[in-house]
């Protein structure tokens, strides 16, 4: 079964971010996966309000060539917008999906 998503775009800035999440978690379900569910992780697949805030605060720093790391980075707009501005960034989340979709965001920005 081909995924479903959907497309968002922010605006920080000069900084435009496409991003994909997923139309419905269950698509990322594998029976070899105990415990992951939309009980288990019911906010995963959406952009917080608290990402957007915090990406229009870190527009007043320099984070250029700064390491950093994002730990719950979820849809990964923050690291996304980080890395558009010149950031070394490592983004990591506990939900299975979150290596397919990061991959899938990063290539599209």
């Amino acid at each position: 079964m081909a995924r479903r998503y959907r497309t968002e775009i922010f605006e920080f800035g000069e900084k435009q971010i496409r991003l994909r999440s997923p139309l419905d978690l269950r698509q990322f379900h594998r029976p070899d996966q105990k415990g992951v569910s939309d009980e288990a992780f019911p906010l995963f697949g959406i952009v917080w309000p608290s990402a957007r805030i915090l990406c229009e605060l870190l527009l007043e720093y320099d984070v250029k060539d700064k390491r950093i790391l994002e730990i719950g980075c979820g849809m990964a707009l923050v690291s996304i917008l980080l890395k558009l501005r010149g950031a070394n960034i490592t983004a990591m989340d506990i939900h299975p999906a979150t290596a397919e979709l990061l991959q899938i965001n990063v290539a599209q920005n």
